[in-house]
């Protein structure tokens, strides 16, 4: 008699397909592992040669363009950043332009301290606390290299301390709260204050004599006028007005043709100078009559409150 064979079929126990399923997910996070371990080597790798080389690629500093001769001022264009494998003086170009050449500086030599100078600003006698740097106070020559030595921006700052004749200006002697209006470039007499005049023009502020560039403003030099005017004109007055003092406020009786009817003008007394028995006055009017008056046949200066008239001779 044959015997049978029993197979007993236990579907819990994994099948073939499993067991290699199984095989793959244990070895996926061993890839992984070795994966990040590759990558950290490779850091730790460029690390250690960036330490054997002093970081030399990762310095930039400032060398010569092209060739700067002795005793020119640097410009930007001079200068070009390149990778340095020593420490550089200079970092950016803005740093150097507006330095002076100590001596010829050849095309890719880098530009250190020791071969640069600048423009110092000098004590020319005593200066005491609250003091203005003005062209009084300091003298301006080429000296050797400074970072805390100021030059022409010192022009309008205020002494905080007491400072000896003949000592190089630096940053921790001016006080850093308060600073004078300075002129940026020359300025013409009667001209309206922008920021091209002044770093922040007071508004309505017009000058009435002629101010030159890197110079302290003095408040003679100046005026503001009334919301009303926005004009300045010089009138040369062969009979003084009884009130001439600053602010007083005028009329001018303006005829434009002989014989014509005059029309009235309201004006700001800015300034006064007396000439002989009459006078050159500087007057703030609207704009919209500037033209008329310096034109004009013909122009009386009435004061307001007294009934007195000056005649003008002539306009300038």
């Amino acid at each position: 008699m044959a015997q049978s064979t029993k197979f007993h079929y236990d579907q819990n126990k994994p099948t073939g397909p499993q067991v290699d399923a199984a095989i793959r997910a244990t070895k996926q996070p061993l890839r992984l592992d070795r994966y990040w371990l590759e990558t950290a080597f490779a850091l730790a790798l460029l690390l250690v040669v960036a330490a054997i080389f002093g970081s030399s690629w990762l310095r930039v500093g400032v060398v010569a363009a092209r060739r700067i001769n002795e005793g020119s001022v640097i410009q930007g264009e001079d200068l070009e950043l390149v990778a340095m494998p020593s420490q550089p003086s200079f970092t950016t170009t803005s740093a150097v332009a507006g330095l002076t050449a100590l001596n010829e500086i050849p095309p890719g030599q880098a530009l250190r301290r020791e071969t640069v100078g600048m423009t110092r600003a000098i004590s020319t006698r005593t200066i005491f606390p609250g003091e203005v740097f003005d062209a009084s106070a300091v003298d301006f020559k080429v000296g050797p290299y400074e970072s805390d030595a100021l030059g022409w921006t010192v022009v309008g700052n205020y002494a905080k301390d007491v400072i000896a004749k003949g000592t190089v200006i630096r940053r921790s002697m001016t006080a850093d709260d308060r600073k004078a209006m300075v002129a940026v470039r020359d300025i013409p007499p009667f001209r309206l204050l922008t920021q091209d005049d002044v770093a922040q023009p007071p508004a309505r502020t017009f000058s009435v004599v002629s101010i030159p560039a890197r110079s302290v403003i003095q408040p003679s030099q100046v005026v503001t006028i009334d919301a009303q005017f926005n004009a300045i004109v010089s009138i040369k007055m062969p009979i003084v007005p009884p009130l001439t003092t600053p602010g007083s406020l005028i009329t001018l009786i303006v005829t434009v043709q002989a014989n014509a009817p005059g029309h009235r003008v309201s004006a700001e007394v800015l300034r006064s100078t007396a000439i002989g028995e009459g006078a050159i006055m500087v007057l703030a009017l609207p704009s919209a009559d500037e033209i008329a008056v310096m034109t004009a046949h013909d122009v009386r200066a009435l004061q307001e409150e007294d009934s007195h008239v000056a005649r003008s001779e002539g306009h300038s």
